[in-house]
């Protein structure tokens, strides 16, 4: 019998390389704005950015801004008020957080994920257009490692996706309503 995960992501899940048993995910890499597969034009927006800043493994290059060759790369756009004319749906069980000032409250969201969502986030890490972002200021006051791996989640995993973002925006109706401002977000 398929298992629970083939049901939940369909072809996406067979080919995973080591979840369903499948066939590794299509290779690419998000440079020169080339196609990105599973992924359609009108939720790409192009941008650019110099070599060094999210992929050189040298924190400051000796060559100025202005010398560093740019980048073409594609950027994931949401469209937040397309999505928000359907009723978003609460989470099994959350708990709200509640804060002296608004812009603090939170929400917690207790087995958000299954086992085989967390292994298929774990599958899509490894894919080769996951990079670190290395553009952080150095101003910040906390250090933290960060990845971009939104566009081969949604590539390969959009339900997954599409279930993380709707918790985004069911969370955002519920505690700060910012998002309906935006027509996009990325």
């Amino acid at each position: 019998t398929p298992s629970h995960m083939s049901l939940a992501y369909g072809a996406m899940a067979t080919q995973c390389p080591s979840v369903g048993g499948g066939e590794a995910w299509p290779q690419w890499q998000n440079r020169d704005l080339a196609p990105i597969p599973g992924i359609e034009n009108e939720s790409l927006s192009e941008d650019s950015s110099s070599e060094g800043s999210s992929t050189s493994s040298r924190p400051h290059s000796s060559r100025s801004n202005a010398a560093k060759k740019r980048v073409r790369k594609w950027r994931l756009k949401f469209a937040v008020k397309k999505r928000l004319r359907r009723e978003l749906m609460p989470p099994r069980q959350h708990q709200l957080h509640r804060a002296p000032r608004k812009r603090r409250n939170f929400l917690v969201v207790p087995q958000l994920l299954s086992q085989e969502e967390i292994r298929l986030l774990h599958e899509l890490w490894r894919h080769p257009s996951v990079e670190e972002i290395k553009d952080r200021k150095k101003t910040l006051q906390y250090r933290h490692v960060a990845y971009r791996m939104e566009l081969p989640l949604r590539a390969h995993g959009h339900e997954l996706y599409m279930k993380l973002i709707d918790t985004m925006a069911w969370a955002d109706a519920i505690l700060w309503q910012k998002l309906p401002r935006n027509e996009f977000a990325y």
